[in-house]
Parts: structure tokens; C-alpha cells; sequence
């Protein structure tokens, strides 16, 4: 062999090494789903049980509502200030707008989440006519819900709700919790102040009424975590009591004629009042319903006294205080899968139980309980949905894989199959468990506005060449597509304190538009990645969601994070570009080499 002949080999064991780190290198960015870039377990996840239970907000909303009120009322006194945010001054402009001739407020349990539906007869009052009022949502109540819903009572129509006033979470150390851990003080300063002050909300009625006219409007909310175990210890199989914070009188920023609470009970349950005011008592007027007042001649902006009920809890009291989906979007609709992985942490906030249980005896309990789930005490599983396409499902921990996930139902409801994740170890009162479920569905249909979905690969791509065609002519031209994203995980019945949607996009994509169905913070990131020494460009949308508490299966299937965004190939012309340099220097250099 001569030198020629050796040289020429050496070009080609180059020139096939760079091609198959070439094409590495492009098959890793197209199919980097970008799970193992995070991790989620304790030691990132910081969450105070004892300072997050809604109990503990009840003096805070109290004194934060009483503060505004005097904002409200002396505005122009020395040593009164408007609040940050100017939520003072327009309490201030529309108070005399309306008056509230009666309202009922009606609140069901023990059910999670729990149901609170006010009933509201209001009157005009202004003289040009009314088209909106202002709802008030005290803070420890808008710590539990993302949304609230309003309709009129006479012609049921829905009503369009506007956010003017959020709440975010109150300083620690604004919170104390008290010896006796069952209650906790709070600082009253103008520091905690801010943070205690309510939601304020802006309800558009159908038409304008005149002055003097009458409507009546029902407000409906749901509040996601609504109990508190009251018992420090449990035995095994005894009954969990829990403590449900409310306020005697119905805030609101008009006076009101009149106005009630009644506590509907779905069942027989043992239910006692902790409050040491007069006015914060119940009396049972039927079977199971309870009725707080009446109270006549309301002043606006007035809580009256907290009261705590107390009562059995037959539900189990697990939640997820922070949820990560990372969801990785294919370069087009037939070239790979969606990829999703959901990072949870699951708390069980029930009471701890005592003794030392073996995982058999936990779960004939939970057998012969049925739908209680260990009677409120404990977690030997839960319940996942994913759509019928769904594949490759993967469950672990940071230890390893978790091995014990049963397909229970193959058609559970609109194309869903129904499946049983049991934890690696059960979940007592107090503990908590980090862990994953990573899955892959089948491709969206990306290149129209109106196709969003999930669809077989056989019924898209494979069978429809004019779709395959027409999706090659969209991304040439710059056109663009449209991924959805579920709002909610395949643990779907959990309370969601903190949600983080992570979406990322195909190397070369540009967002246009980010849609959520609820109020949601959305960030966009750029990041780059060299492939061949060429920079890729790829872009991550992130949406965070609050508070988010299923009431009934409709939102899981309808609710969808939507990106719409266009992708240019000029990646690909990048890479391109380095591959032929390459190839052209070793070309050069054997080139030379003969010479």
C-alpha cells in the first residue's frame, strides 16, 4: 500500500467519523426531551406543612380586610395611606355604585374541593346606569382557588370575571405558629399588612341596568385545600378530625341589607364551632344544614369574626404543593413522538399515625375502605389518567424504577385509560414522596390553527402524503404551527399549589403566542446548543399556574396550555454549511498530500 493509497483511507475514516457525529449530534437535538436536565426531588423543593394550611391565613384575611376598610372609609385621615397597588382608591370610587339588598352564602362539605356559591340581590345605585360590580375574595380563601365564576341568576347566562387584585403567598415571617399547634399569630404591621389585604374581582354584567333596577348573581368558587388535621397523632383506623376556617359575615365592598351563611353536609357528621366570639355559632334549621346568622345592615368591607368548624373527615388529605411538566415538541409531526415527564412532590397532610404497620396490613385496610383511602390516614395509592395513545410509561424515583403501576380501566372516559400508581413506600401522615411519570404520546397536529389534538401516526402522516406535503411547504415558507399542552397532570384529583408547564420547542422555533386557560405567569427562554461547532438556537416557554383544584372531569379534558410559533430551517443550512467546510478541508489536506 502506498503512501496515496493510505492517505486516501485515512480521509474516508474521517469523513465517515464526522458524518456519524453529525448525525449523533442532529438525532440527539431532535430527540432531547430535556428530562434529565432536571432534577426534583427534597432537597430543591422547600415546603412548610404547618405555615401552608389555610387555617392559619383566617387572622391574617381578618386583619387584612379590617385595614383596608380604613383605607377606604378615611382615605384623607393623617397616617392613611393607599395601598400599593391603588386597589384602595378603586374600592373607594365605586362603593356607592351598589347596594346589596340580600346575600346567602352556601358552602358544602366535607367534599374536596369545596363548593362556595354566593347569592347576591344587588341594587343600582348609580345614576347612569350600572355594568360591572367588584367581588371580594378574602386572602385566606383566594390562597385556595384560581378562578372564580360568576352567572345571572335570571337569565343564566355566564358572566365574564376579570382579575384587577391577586394574592401571592404571605411572608414567614409574618406567620408564627403558637404552642399549642393547632393556631398561629400574626404579626400585624404594615409589612404583613400588604400581604393579608384580599382578591379583588370584576364582574361585567349582560346589559346595563338603570338606576334604582335590580339583579341577582350568583358567584361560584372552589377552594382546592380546605382542611386542617387538628389530631397531633392518630392509631391506626381512628377517626380523622380536621378544622375548616370561615369568616361570620361575607366580605364585601358595598353595605348589605342582609345577609347568611348556610353549611350544607353531604352526610351524618360530628361537627362542633371553636370560636370564642358571640355571633360565630350555628344553628341547624334541617337535616344536615346549618345556618350562621342572619345579619342585618352590613358596613362594606366587614369580616365580622373567624370561626373554626371542626369536623370527621373521611377523605384522605394528600396534595402536590409543586408540579414540574417538561413537554419536548418533535421537529414535525412524523418524525418522533411528544415527549412529557411530570416531576411531583405528594405531601399527605393528614395527621401522623402511630405504631409500625407492615405494607400488607395497610393495604387490606385500604381495601375494606374502599373509595376512603385508609380513612383519611394514609396513601397505599393513586389515581392516574392518560390518553389511550400513550406509551413507553415510565414511573420512578431517585432511587430507580417504581415497578408498581396497574392499567385498571382501558376505557375510563373519553379516550382515557385509568391507572394505579402505587409509591414506593405508603404515605403516612406527614410524609411526602418525590417521583416522576414520564410518558410519550403520539404526534400533534402542529401545522393548523384549528387541528390541535393528538392524533395516530397511521390516521396523519403515514397514510396522507398531501398532509406530509403540506406541512414540508408550511416550514419552508415560515409558516406557523400550534402545540397544545394539558393543564393537568395524569394525577389529575390533587390539589396543585404550584404548576410549572416547561415546553420545549424544535431547534429553529420562534414563538408567537402563549395561551392559558387560567392566570398564568409566562417567561420565554433561549438557549443555545452546538451541533458540529454550528449554534442551534431553541427556545422554552414556561408557564406557571397557581392554585389549581379539579371540580368535576370537563376542565381535564378541555383545559390546554396553547404556543403557537413558526420555525425556520436556517439551522439546518448552518450545519449543512459546517458539514461541507469539513468535508472540503480534508479534501484540501489529501489533496495537498499528493502534491
Amino acid at each position: 500500500m502506498n503512501g496515496q493509497e493510505l492517505v486516501l483511507g485515512a480521509f474516508g475514516v474521517y469523513l465517515a467519523l464526522f458524518l456519524v457525529i453529525a448525525i449523533t449530534s442532529i438525532r440527539a437535538i431532535l430527540a432531547d426531551d430535556g428530562v434529565d436536565k432536571h432534577t426534583f426531588w427534597d432537597d430543591d423543593v422547600v415546603v412548610d406543612i404547618d405555615t401552608e394550611r389555610p387555617i392559619n391565613f383566617l387572622n391574617c384575611a381578618c386583619y387584612g380586610l379590617s385595614e383596608l376598610r380604613e383605607v377606604v372609609l378615611r382615605a384623607w385621615s393623617p397616617g392613611i395611606e393607599d395601598t400599593p397597588d391603588g386597589i384602595g382608591a378603586t374600592l373607594r370610587r365605586s362603593r356607592d355604585d351598589w347596594q346589596i339588598l340580600a346575600a346567602t352564602r352556601h358552602v358544602i362539605l366535607p367534599t374536596q374541593p369545596v363548593h362556595v356559591s354566593h347569592l347576591m340581590v344587588l341594587k343600582c345605585l348609580r345614576q347612569g346606569g350600572c355594568d360591572d360590580f367588584l367581588f371580594i375574595l378574602p386572602f385566606h380563601e383566594a390562597m385556595q382557588t384560581n378562578e372564580i365564576a360568576a352567572i345571572d341568576s335570571e337569565t343564566k347566562s355566564k358572566l365574564q370575571v376579570k382579575l384587577i387584585r391577586g394574592v401571592s403567598r404571605a411572608e414567614r415571617d409574618c406567620v408564627h405558629v403558637l404552642p399549642d399547634d393547632e393556631y398561629q399569630s400574626f404579626k400585624q404591621d404594615a409589612a404583613c399588612r400588604d400581604s393579608c389585604y384580599p382578591a379583588v374581582y370584576r364582574v361585567h354584567l349582560d346589559e346595563t341596568i338603570g338606576a334604582e333596577t335590580t339583579t341577582k348573581v350568583r358567584v361560584d368558587y372552589y377552594l382546592g385545600k380546605p382542611y386542617t388535621p387538628l389530631q397531633r397523632r392518630l392509631q391506626l383506623g381512628e377517626q380523622q378530625r380536621v378544622a375548616f376556617g370561615l369568616s361570620t359575615l361575607l366580605p364585601s365592598p358595598y353595605h348589605s341589607v342582609s345577609q347568611k351563611t348556610r353549611l350544607i353536609l353531604m352526610s351524618e357528621l360530628n361537627i362542633d364551632v371553636v370560636s370564642l366570639h358571640v355571633y360565630a355559632t350555628l344553628s341547624e334549621i334541617a337535616e344536615n344544614i346549618f345556618l350562621c346568622g342572619p345579619f342585618d345592615k352590613v358596613e362594606l368591607l366587614s369580616s365580622g369574626e373567624p370561626m373554626v368548624l371542626t369536623i370527621d373527615c373521611t377523605d384522605s388529605l394528600e396534595y402536590i404543593p409543586q408540579l414540574h411538566k417538561q413537554i419536548s415538541v418533535p421537529m414535525c409531526p412524523f418524525s418522533g413522538h411528544i415527549q412529557i415527564a411530570e416531576h411531583y412532590v405528594v405531601y399527605n397532610d393528614a395527621s401522623p399515625v402511630e405504631g409500625h404497620f407492615s405494607l400488607e396490613t395497610l393495604r387490606e385496610i385500604d381495601r375494606n375502605e374502599g373509595a376512603r383511602r385508609g380513612g383519611g390516614n394514609f396513601v397505599t395509592y393513586m389515581d392516574a389518567l392518560f390518553p389511550q395513545q400513550a406509551t413507553k410509561l415510565r414511573y420512578y424515583d431517585d432511587i430507580g424504577n417504581i415497578s408498581r403501576a396497574y392499567l385498571i380501566d382501558r376505557n375510563a372516559s373519553h379516550n382515557y385509560k385509568s391507572v394505579h400508581l402505587l409509591p414506593r413506600y405508603p404515605l403516612l401522615g406527614g410524609w411526602k414522596a418525590s417521583f416522576t411519570v414520564q410518558y410519550r404520546l403520539p404526534p400533534c397536529i402542529l401545522h393548523s390553527r384549528k387541528e390541535v389534538g393528538y392524533t395516530p401516526i397511521d390516521r396523519f402522516a403515514l397514510n396522507n402524503a398531501f398532509r406530509v406535503a403540506d406541512w414540508i411547504w408550511n416550514y419552508v415558507k415560515g409558516g406557523e404551527f400550534v402545540v397544545c399542552a394539558p393543564l393537568y397532570p395524569a394525577i389529575y384529583y390533587m390539589y396543585i399549589h404550584r404548576a410549572t408547564h416547561t415546553l420545549t420547542l424544535p431547534p429553529g422555533a420562534k414563538v408567537t403566542r402563549v395561551d392559558s386557560p387560567r392566570d398564568a405567569v409566562v417567561e420565554v427562554k433561549q438557549r443555545q446548543r452546538m451541533v458540529l461547532g454550528a449554534a442551534v438556537s431553541i427556545q422554552e416557554i414556561t408557564v406557571n399556574v397557581s392554585r389549581l383544584a379539579l371540580h368535576g372531569m370537563e376542565p381535564y379534558y378541555t383545559e390546554q396550555v396553547l404556543v403557537a410559533y413558526t420555525v425556520s430551517a436556517w439551522w439546518l443550512w448552518r450545519v449543512f454549511g459546517v458539514v461541507v467546510l469539513h468535508a472540503a478541508a480534508g479534501w484540501a489536506a489529501v489533496h495537498f498530500w499528493r502534491r
